[in-house]
């Protein structure tokens, strides 16, 4: 379970924003809202992420998912080898190249932990595990550039396994990997105690997408269905007012696709939505262009 979480320098995020599922003891949350994890430990059954357009929302989903990501990945990066998850924030010539920073408070099997994570695009520049048995902070391991050092509470082959983490892969996944069994729930809470889905990402577009192209073109002599997803694209509020499609001929798809689709977006601004642009992005032969 999620207690905590907070990231900087990460897309939209340029200064450190936290989400807390800890009950604010200055609020006075009903007794219903909240978990009673032990006698140490309460946590919101739910919360609610909400804003205008691009306020960050589904950026806040990308972050959680980039972490979760940086530690079931990297024991597999090469030598000098891209760390995917870092995605600094672009428009401020002083964080374009600085660190990337996740802090992730959790808990597995009622032991509180808390995992800290500064990335470079090549590199770790900082990795700490804490974790709270019987309430009091204990140390892990603490890991600077590629020096590491190991609480006491930390069992197995720590040393061979720091020789073995390059500086581009965290210690927890190489740990995990190498049979440290102390480290294996945590990773196991990464791989399966939370898993974001942003809207439109990854397998969910190609799939949602493929059924608005077919739907539009099934629908082509509904003038109904096309005004009724015109003003659903409008909803959006990304400044999209309209829409034309057209069908075109695609030889070279033949065997893979009997049709092509080409979609143009009108706006009254200058902007686009990434989801609305996602449109095109990994569907291009179907919709295959969107003009913002």
């Amino acid at each position: 379970m999620i207690l905590e979480f907070s990231v900087e320098n990460f897309r939209s995020f340029r200064s450190m924003q936290t989400f807390s599922m800890i009950p604010d003891e200055g609020k006075q949350e009903s007794v219903e809202h909240i978990l009673e994890i032990s006698d140490k430990y309460q946590a919101l059954k739910s919360a609610v992420i909400y804003g205008a357009n691009a306020s960050g929302k589904s950026n806040f989903m990308r972050a959680l998912q980039a972490l979760r990501n940086a530690v079931l990945t990297s024991a597999d990066l090469g030598p000098d080898q891209r760390i995917e998850s870092y995605m600094p924030y672009r428009f401020n010539p002083r964080t374009i190249d600085a660190p990337t920073v996740f802090e992730i408070d959790f808990l597995v099997e009622k032991v509180r932990y808390h995992y800290h994570l500064i990335l470079l695009e090549r590199e770790v520049k900082e990795e700490l595990l804490l974790f709270y048995p019987e309430g009091r902070e204990s140390r892990l391991f603490k890991r600077k550039g590629q020096t590491f050092e190991f609480g006491d509470y930390l069992k197995g082959p720590k040393t061979v396994v720091s020789r073995l983490t390059g500086k581009n892969q965290l210690f927890l996944s190489k740990a995990a990997r190498n049979n440290m069994e102390q480290l294996e729930s945590v990773y196991r809470f990464f791989a399966q105690g939370f898993m974001p889905i942003p809207f439109l990402d990854n397998w969910a577009d190609n799939y949602y997408i493929d059924r608005i192209a077919k739907e539009m073109i099934n629908a082509r002599q509904s003038a109904k269905f096309l005004e009724n997803f015109r003003l659903l694209i409008k909803s959006f509020d990304a400044g999209i007012h309209n829409f034309k499609s057209e069908k075109h001929d695609f030889p070279f798809l033949e065997k893979t696709m009997k049709y092509g689709w080409n979609t143009t977006f009108s706006t009254t601004k200058g902007i686009g939505r990434e989801a609305l642009f996602s449109l095109s992005k990994k569907n291009r032969p179907v919709l295959r262009s969107c003009l913002f």
